[in-house]
């Protein structure tokens, strides 16, 4: 579990200059995570191994759509 942690604190370590990071206790449980402009919220009841993939799909997410007018 620890080298999960690792690795999460590594992903976020490349992006805390682009984004806001917010571990919330209070999420659904159905609910692991989400961006709302550039703060990405994740399910603080979440083990690690769903943290870390949780954060690499919302910035994913940023990249390919949430910044981008996809009325066009």
């Amino acid at each position: 579990m620890g080298d999960q942690l690792n690795e999460l604190e590594k992903f976020i370590a490349k992006y805390d200059d682009k984004f806001c990071f917010h571990f919330d206790e209070e999420m659904p449980d159905e609910l692991s995570g989400m961006i709302i402009g550039r703060d990405i919220y994740v399910n603080k009841r979440k083990p690690p191994t769903t943290q870390l993939s949780t954060v690499a799909e919302e910035v994913g997410h940023y990249f390919t759509s949430s910044h981008k007018n996809i009325t066009n």
